[in-house]
């Protein structure tokens, strides 16, 4: 089991990696100032991440039951895979569908990144 989570933790790297160039990218166009590409890499040198494996199966009779509260994501950012629909995001105060396909993966922004 650590073997495996290790081998996914080391391919997660690589997606959190171009998701921070991506969206240092975006933070620098956004505040109209030029910031190197690996500008969230470097001020979160030090920073240690944390992975959670969590599984939500269907439920006979409970399909509609929500298996986790609403919340936002306090850190930086979130990679989820997910093989089942269920996910759902708020904006503008209504809630939407994410479309999850087997083997995608939706990285969405933590509250850390919205405050810039």
């Amino acid at each position: 089991f650590y073997n495996a989570m290790s081998e996914y933790i080391e391919q997660l790297q690589s997606v959190e990696k171009a998701a921070k160039q991506i969206f240092t990218a975006a933070l620098s166009s956004a505040k109209g100032i030029d910031l190197p590409a690996t500008y969230l890499k470097d001020v979160e040198e030090d920073a240690t991440g944390l992975l959670r494996a969590s599984r939500y199966p269907s439920t006979s009779g409970f399909e509609d039951a929500t298996k986790l509260l609403p919340h936002s994501d306090l850190g930086t950012i979130t990679i989820l895979a997910s093989s089942e629909e269920g996910l759902e995001e708020i904006r503008d105060g209504r809630w939407y569908k994410v479309p999850m396909g087997k083997g995608e993966l939706h990285v969405s922004v933590g509250e850390v990144y919205t405050m810039w």
